[in-house]
């Protein structure tokens, strides 16, 4: 067994953008995983948040026979396992509040977010700190 890895930064760009769904994704991911595909690669994670959005047309290139690991569901579960056992989970079912931070351009990710989130979020910026 050999593990390989690969770094996608375009994926991020492509969600970010909401070019996911587009022939640029498509051509992006090709050259992206047809050189894994060459070194007979069986299986591909998905090791970013962004990367889920592309499963779809990385599954189209990759072929029945390669297994996708999306990362989105045990990450999901992992947080819920921590709010349970330190007691932050809610048990009472009230509706909470989502909302993003980012570090970039609140505006412009907030655009992108509620798009790809498929509802308004409120999205606020985080204060860079400059070491000194």
């Amino acid at each position: 067994m050999s593990i390989r890895t690969k770094a996608c930064p375009k994926f991020v760009t492509l969600v970010e953008s909401l070019n996911h769904n587009s022939e640029q994704a498509h051509t992006t991911a090709e050259q992206y995983i047809q050189p894994l595909l060459s070194q007979n690669c069986d299986q591909i994670v998905l090791g970013c948040t962004h990367f889920s959005f592309l499963k779809t047309t990385i599954e189209n290139i990759a072929g029945l026979n390669v297994n996708i690991i999306d990362t989105a569901i045990p990450v999901a579960k992992e947080v819920k396992n921590k709010l349970q056992s330190n007691n932050l989970e809610n048990t009472e079912n009230i509706k909470g509040i989502v909302e993003f931070w980012v570090s970039g351009n609140s505006a412009q990710a907030a655009e992108s977010i509620n798009k790809l989130w498929g509802q308004n979020v409120k999205v606020s910026s985080v204060q860079k700190i400059t070491p000194t």
